[in-house]
């Protein structure tokens, strides 16, 4: 199940990391939700294109909250200017 679109679910997951890496998790969220998208139309992950809510599909959502939820909680740019 993991290896349909594995191209693209390699520059997704990887793009993802790196975004987390350089703590733009706006961007990050962004792919995951894209990853999200992609495996609900069963883009990826899938054995044909339809709807599919596999437990693949409901982690990449997780995921997608999870970064934003981190990137709500960050500290802005502006408030450590001024430290």
């Amino acid at each position: 199940m993991l290896s349909h679109g594995a191209i693209i679910t390699g520059l997704l997951w990887g793009s993802i990391v790196a975004f987390i890496i350089d703590a733009d998790l706006r961007k990050a969220m962004f792919f995951s939700f894209f990853a999200f998208f992609l495996s609900l139309f069963g883009l990826i992950h899938a054995e044909q294109i339809g709807l599919s809510f596999s437990p693949i599909t409901i982690g990449y959502l997780c995921l997608t909250v999870l970064i934003g939820f981190f990137h709500w909680k960050q500290p802005s740019q502006q408030s450590l200017d001024h430290i």
